[in-house]
C-alpha cells in the first residue's frame, strides 16, 4: 500500500515555483501526494492534478482576521480528516502555525514543518505588541515540536536558531536543508561574453522589502558617474504581498531609464541569467536562501546582497560575490563599481558559485535529505 503525503502550503504560485522537483521525486518514491493549497490560477490547478496530485482548494489569506482564521482551520481540519495521510507536510511559518493548531485537535502525529525563511513577522522591526506577539509564536511552536511526534526542516542555521532558542534537544531533532536546491542541468553554466555595459539583474518577487528601489538609486548614480551598466528586472508582481510594486511603477522605472529590461513571470529564466553578468538581490526580508541567487550562481554570475539571513548562508564575501551590510547603499554602489571595472573578477566568482552549487546545493542533495526524512517517519509507527 502507497504512503501517502498531503502538503499544505499558502498559495499555488508558491508551490510551483519551489516545490515541483520534490513534489516529484515524491511521486516517483511511491508516495501517495495531494496539496491543500489556496488556487488563485486553475491553470496551475490543472497542472497539479494532470501530475497525480489531488488538490484541496483552502482559504488561505497573508492579512490576519480571526474570521477568516477560524474558516481556514475549519476546511484545514475538513481536508486532514478526510485525506486518510501518512504524512502532512506543512511550508510556511502560517501554514505550520495552522496545522501545528490542528495537531492539537485532532492528534496528527506525522508532521513535517518546513520554514523557507520567517517572514515578515520577523524581518520587520515593530513596537511592543509585535515582540510579545513574536515571544508567544515561537514558545507556540516549541511546545508542539517537544510534544507532538514531528521533523522540522529550515534553509538556515539563523531561522533554526531564532525560532527554537537554546532548547538543545529541538535543535538537534530540527535539519537545516540547503534552500530549495537547483537543477544544475538546467541552470547550467555558461560562460559569459562580456559586452560594454555590465548587465545588472534583479530577480525576485517585486516587493519593497526585496530592495529594488536601493538597487534602482544605485544603478542610476552609477550612470550618472559614466559607469557602463544596464538594470534588468526579472520578477513576479504580488499584488497580495505587503509593499507590493505595481505594474505601473515599474512601467515608469523603464520610462524614465532606470530598468533597461523587464521580464514579469518570465518561464525562461534561466537565458536571461545567462545574458546577465551579476545577480544581485539586496534584500530586507527575512529569506531562506533565496532562489535567485543559488539559480544566479548556478548559471556561473557573480552574486550581490545584503547580510541577511539565509543571504550570508549562500554568499561568501569575495569568493562568489559581496556580501553587503543591510541597506548600505553606498557599498552596494561600491561592490557594483569594483565588478564593473573588473570583468574578470566578476567570472572568477562565477566559476566559484558554480562550485559551490554543485558540492552543496544540487536538487539530488536537498530533495534526497527531505525523502529521508519522510521515509523514517512514515515507515515507523
Amino acid at each position: 500500500m502507497h504512503k501517502s503525503i498531503l502538503y499544505v502550503v499558502n498559495v499555488d504560485w508558491y508551490f510551483d515555483l519551489h516545490w515541483m522537483d520534490r513534489v516529484r521525486a515524491s511521486i516517483k518514491k511511491g508516495y501517495k501526494v495531494s496539496v491543500a493549497v489556496k488556487i488563485t490560477n486553475t491553470d496551475l490547478e490543472e497542472k497539479f492534478k494532470k501530475m497525480g496530485l489531488r488538490v484541496y482548494d483552502v482559504p488561505f489569506s497573508r492579512k490576519f482576521g480571526w474570521f477568516r482564521e477560524l474558516l481556514l482551520l475549519k476546511s484545514l481540519a475538513r481536508v486532514i480528516d478526510s485525506s486518510q495521510l501518512d504524512i502532512c507536510h506543512a511550508i510556511t511559518i502560517k501554514a505550520c502555525f495552522s496545522v501545528a493548531l490542528l495537531s492539537f485537535l485532532l492528534r496528527t502525529k506525522l508532521v513535517v514543518y518546513s520554514f523557507p525563511g520567517l517572514g515578515r513577522l520577523f524581518s520587520t522591526k515593530g513596537g511592543v505588541l509585535l515582540g510579545v506577539f513574536r515571544n508567544l509564536v515561537k514558545l507556540f511552536f516549541r511546545i508542539v515540536f517537544r510534544f507532538f511526534r514531528s521533523s522540522t526542516t529550515f534553509e538556515n542555521n539563523d531561522d533554526r536558531a531564532l525560532l527554537l532558542g537554546k532548547c538543545g534537544h529541538l535543535l538537534n531533532r530540527a535539519k537545516v536543508l540547503p534552500g530549495a536546491g537547483v537543477n544544475t542541468e538546467r541552470f547550467c553554466y555558461l560562460e559569459k561574453i562580456f559586452s560594454k555595459n555590465l548587465i545588472v539583474l534583479f530577480s525576485g518577487r517585486l516587493l519593497k522589502a526585496k530592495g529594488l528601489y536601493d538597487l534602482v538609486r544605485v544603478v542610476d548614480l552609477m550612470r550618472a558617474n559614466d559607469f557602463p551598466v544596464e538594470l534588468w528586472v526579472a520578477g513576479v508582481v504580488d499584488i497580495e504581498g505587503e509593499g507590493s510594486i505595481s505594474n505601473d511603477r515599474l512601467l515608469s522605472l523603464c520610462e524614465q531609464g532606470s530598468i533597461q529590461k523587464l521580464f514579469l513571470n518570465a518561464k525562461n529564466i534561466e537565458e536571461i541569467i545567462w545574458d546577465s553578468d551579476v545577480v544581485c538581490l539586496p534584500t530586507y526580508y527575512g529569506e531562506g536562501i533565496p532562489r535567485a541567487l543559488i539559480e544566479g550562481a548556478s548559471c556561473g554570475r557573480a552574486v550581490v546582497t545584503y547580510d541577511v539571513s539565509g543571504c550570508k548562508d549562500f554568499v561568501r564575501n569575495n569568493e562568489n560575490g559581496f556580501l553587503i551590510k543591510k541597506g548600505d547603499v553606498q557599498a552596494l554602489y561600491n561592490s557594483l563599481v569594483i565588478l564593473c571595472n573588473n570583468r574578470k573578477l566578476v567570472n572568477n566568482m562565477g566559476l566559484r558559485g558554480r562550485e559551490i552549487v554543485e558540492s552543496e546545493y544540487r536538487n539530488d542533495i536537498v530533495i534526497g535529505a527531505l525523502l529521508d526524512i519522510y521515509d523514517s517517519i512514515a515507515f515507523v509507527r
